[in-house]
């Protein structure tokens, strides 16, 4: 149901408009009325000024569209990694070891004696987390998690 606020903005802001136009267009009136629904097509093409006015538009529409394309594709891909990056980073900063800020959220959670005696790891964290990483055992828990967040998002 929270869509249709937004449904409703999209169809009285694009979709009546463009009916409504397009119901004017094949709707002609005083002396073209008697050409039918496409009459006014037929005279907008017939007049040379119309027809370049469309070229006209059109040379300039159509390198603009594709110098767009030509900056977005590489923005996008960019923006796709960078979110990968960040939930790569934030779900690594939320493992539960102390130097990182889950092992702080561990520390908080457990009962006053085991956070102390958690926190005397604190100056080993670092040692600890480069022999994880380096036997691929963080990766083992991470990975799965990084995976769904990012498929989530992307």
């Amino acid at each position: 149901m929270p869509l249709v606020p937004a449904l409703l903005v999209v169809l009285a802001l694009f979709v009546y408009p463009f009916i409504y136009g397009l119901q004017l267009s094949v709707s002609p009136i005083g002396a073209l009325a008697k050409g039918g629904a496409l009459a006014n097509y037929a005279a907008f093409f017939g007049d040379p000024r119309e027809r370049l006015s469309i070229l006209n538009t059109l040379r300039l529409a159509v390198p603009v569209t594709l110098l767009d394309l030509c900056v977005a594709l590489p923005l996008a891909y960019m923006f796709r990694a960078s979110v990968f990056v960040n939930v790569i980073l934030g779900v690594f900063n939320l493992f539960p070891l102390l130097p990182l800020d889950g092992g702080r959220v561990l520390t908080g959670m457990l009962p006053l004696s085991a956070a102390r005696a958690y926190s005397r790891l604190e100056p080993y964290g670092f040692l600890i987390l480069l022999v994880l990483l380096y036997t691929d055992s963080v990766e083992r828990v991470i990975n799965p998690i990084i995976n769904s967040i990012v498929r989530v998002l992307i």
